[in-house]
Order: C-alpha cells, then sequence, then structure tokens
C-alpha cells in the first residue's frame, strides 16, 4: 500500500509497546471516522526514537524492526476491537527509524516513539 495522508499518530513508553495513557481514546476516533469514510484504507507503521535506536544497536535491527511492528500491530489490533474490519488495515514494514526532532529530550522522544496513522483511499491502489 502506498503512503497516504497522515490521519494521526499514536504514542508509545520507552522500549515498549504500551500507549501512552493520553493516546488510547485516538484509537477510538480513528475507528470511529473510518467506519464513517468506508473507501478508506488505514496503514499503520512504527518508530522507534533515537535512544531505542542506539540501545538496539546496530546488530539489532531485528530487534527494533520487531518493537516497531509490536506498536504498529497494538494499534491494528485495537482498531479491530473497536469495530474497524481487519481488511482495511495493512501494517507496515521497515526498520522503524524515522525521526521528527532529533534532541535527545524526553519530549521528543515521545514524539517518535509512534505509530503513524495513515489513511490510504482503496482507488488509489
Amino acid at each position: 500500500m502506498g503512503r497516504g495522508a497522515a490521519l494521526d499518530s499514536v504514542h508509545f513508553e520507552f522500549q515498549t509497546a504500551a500507549l501512552l495513557s493520553q493516546c488510547v481514546s485516538k484509537i477510538a476516533l480513528v475507528a470511529n471516522w473510518a467506519k464513517q469514510h468506508p473507501s478508506a484504507e488505514i496503514e499503520l507503521q512504527g518508530y522507534l526514537d533515537q535512544r531505542e535506536v542506539a540501545q538496539n544497536g546496530p546488530v539489532s535491527t531485528a530487534r527494533s524492526e520487531a518493537l516497531s511492528e509490536s506498536r504498529a500491530r497494538l494499534v491494528r489490533d485495537s482498531l479491530i476491537a473497536a469495530g474497524l474490519e481487519q481488511e482495511r488495515i495493512t501494517v507496515g514494514s521497515g526498520d522503524g527509524v524515522r525521526f521528527l526532532c532529533s534532541d535527545e529530550s524526553e519530549t521528543c522522544g515521545q514524539r517518535n516513539r509512534r505509530v503513524e496513522i495513515m489513511v490510504v483511499e482503496r482507488s488509489a491502489r
């Protein structure tokens, strides 16, 4: 599936697939939006922050990929639990590295530890 428009992002605790509490309600909002737009498909892509990438190290690319994918799968499963059809959701793959900011602050880290929720229209495939 190709990149579409960013609908939202949800953010995670450090080195886990645990959503930040303030992001839990976003899942229901996204699911409700998608139910109102039946031609929209959802693409999820998980990302890590700089400290997670450094801690996992270059030898552990598989660990970084696994964490970013775990985050995306958690969001997928949460969307399905909120009533969105599984066929409309794709979990992207990759190394989980695309920083939105690069300073060492926790605020920056939280911005980078995310799953981006993209909308792709079925007709665009």
